[in-house]
């Protein structure tokens, strides 16, 4: 939706005799815009006030599906345009990118620009099209969001190359209890006119340690030794209750074991 270097760009003619829905009536074009993420509907509404927007899909003369995704530095967005009743078979596709750096603003007015643009050959034919302006912005300083994959400044000193990293971390440190928590990423990305890469690497690691006077095992089947044996549990002079155990288990009442002064078991 770019020519060389300049914006292309329409609108309906900001005056008193701008149209309204209220105006138009049901001549106004009605448009189902089917977006769940990324659409802020307040201010469309607001640059956009010479469309219906209807509720139900079924009752509108254009669906407006529009899809999210991420890409290496930013965000797509698609925009598929379905015409029905008088612009059936008037179906058209857009695409919108942003960067990572773009703020929420330049994101919605960027995207509502687009949105704009698509409407066009339906809006022409409804009452509202004798106030449409189309304009071309030739040489603008204004970036158009209208490119595959914006532009770039000429004398970027990081060759189109965008790094972010991230690190933190969490310590928590009781007198039975201490957890450690250690979280770090870093991430690399590149998009040119020919080319989107991105790489990157996270790591993690989340320790915690615990300290008890006495264990109490709740188990079901095999439960003399299944579970505990699963378990390094260590007496007096660090003996290995799997290894005493190793010729048969050997309990006073079923409730204790010698050397294991702190194990209670329940059966």
């Amino acid at each position: 939706m770019t020519v060389g270097a300049g914006v292309l760009g329409t609108s309906i003619a900001a005056n008193a005799d701008e149209p309204t829905v209220g105006e138009l009536g049901t001549a106004a074009l009605r448009v189902f815009l089917d977006c769940d993420h990324g659409c802020d509907m307040t201010f469309i509404r607001g640059e956009i006030p010479y469309i219906n927007y209807i509720r139900d899909r079924l009752d509108a003369q254009v669906h407006v599906m529009v899809t999210r995704e991420r890409s290496a530095s930013g965000r797509e967005y698609t925009l598929m345009f379905y015409g029905f009743e008088t612009f059936s078979g008037l179906d058209q596709q857009l695409r919108y990118y942003t960067s990572d750096t773009d703020t929420d603003d330049e994101r919605r007015r960027g995207f509502t620009r687009l949105l704009k643009l698509g409407l066009v050959p339906y809006v022409v034919q409804t009452p509202a099209g004798d106030s449409l302006r189309v304009s071309y912005l030739g040489e603008s300083t204004e970036a158009p969001r209208m490119t595959s994959l914006g532009v770039q400044p000429t004398d970027d000193p990081w060759n189109y190359w965008v790094f972010r990293s991230e690190v933190r971390g969490q310590v928590d440190r009781q007198e039975r209890r201490d957890d450690t928590d250690v979280r770090g990423s870093f991430y690399a990305s590149r998009t040119t006119e020919n080319w989107r890469l991105g790489m990157g690497t996270s790591h993690s690691r989340v320790e915690r340690n615990f300290e008890f006077d006495s264990v109490i095992f709740a188990i079901g089947f095999d439960a003399m030794t299944g579970t505990l044996f699963n378990v390094d549990i260590r007496g007096r002079k660090g003996r290995v209750l799997k290894d005493k155990w190793r010729a048969g288990p050997r309990t006073y009442r079923g409730l204790m074991s010698a050397d294991f002064p702190n194990i209670f078991m329940k059966s």
